[in-house]
């Protein structure tokens, strides 16, 4: 187990073991089968008493200033990240991560100057409105809640919607 409390659901001598087994299982007679484990994934399963715990916002800022506080000098043509802080609702685990929105303004006078734009994890929205920001950031949120994850896994799947602090390190 790690730090947090979370262990690789089947380690390599797992694997190793349920392919001996199987090998000598009457299920593969033929020499070109292929055995394969039922269980093969890598995948993250909590660890015995962790359970989902649902996610919120603890803020929303533009640096030292809080989303309120923030105005674009161009309403309807920005380009903006804003540093959001999601944690549990028990406060015991919180990430960083970037909101980044943009405005269609913004995006047709780019193209005017280049032939193409690649963006990801960008929100495109028609003008500055800081409670629709905060909408829709909490509705990412809301939408990762619903899911009922494990609270790692939610904290990894915001990171499709927004920039996370760990992004570089998965």
């Amino acid at each position: 187990m790690d730090k947090c409390g979370w262990r690789e659901s089947i380690s390599t001598s797992n694997i190793k073991a349920k392919y001996a087994s199987d090998f000598q299982s009457d299920r593969f007679t033929s020499k070109f089968s292929n055995p394969q484990p039922k269980n093969r994934g890598h995948h993250l399963q909590r660890a015995h008493g962790d359970k989902m715990k649902s996610l919120i916002i603890e803020s929303i800022s533009f640096g030292a200033d809080d989303l309120s506080e923030f105005h674009p000098e161009i309403n309807d043509n920005f380009f903006v990240s804003f540093d959001v802080i999601i944690s549990t609702k028990d406060g015991h685990m919180s990430s960083f991560y970037q909101a980044t929105f943009c405005t269609v303004n913004w995006l047709t006078s780019e193209l005017k100057n280049i032939n193409s734009l690649f963006l990801s994890r960008v929100i495109v929205v028609d003008f500055f409105d800081a409670e629709l920001i905060k909408d829709e950031i909490k509705s990412i949120v809301n939408k990762i809640n619903s899911y009922e994850l494990s609270t790692k896994e939610s904290f990894r799947s915001l990171s499709k919607f927004l920039t996370w602090e760990f992004d570089d390190l998965i």
